[in-house]
């Protein structure tokens, strides 16, 4: 990835690898989620509020009568770097859950190009 900031008279460009990473959770372990990002200081990241989800572990989130309640979506960009912390304190909260309905997933992917 490339970024690029010009100005005046010079442009300076910065070529690092970044990644979107993606966190989907039940929506009842929110604030847990929240302090893992806190944890590095990741102070800009989407949240999507009222994914209909079917996990592979735990219950559907169908937001109906028959499966209540939804799931979330938070996204972040990172360096390898920080996607590697984060990953590894994902791995260990959800050896640590109750119950599999409070298993986080987590997907990352490469990002190829980033427009602000």
């Amino acid at each position: 990835m490339v970024f690029i900031w010009s100005y005046p008279q010079d442009e300076i460009i910065v070529e690092k690898s970044y990644y979107i990473v993606f966190l989907v959770y039940n929506e009842a372990i929110r604030e847990e989620v929240l302090s893992i990002i806190r944890k590095y200081n990741i102070e800009s990241y989407d949240i999507v509020e009222s994914i209909i989800n079917k996990p592979r572990h735990g219950e559907p989130r169908l937001k109906d009568d028959v499966w209540p309640g939804e799931g979330e979506m938070l996204s972040f960009i990172c360096d390898s770097s920080l996607k590697e912390k984060v990953k590894k304190d994902i791995i260990e909260f959800n050896k640590n859950v109750v119950h599999e309905n409070e298993i986080i997933k987590l997907y990352t992917s490469k990002i190829e190009d980033l427009v602000y």
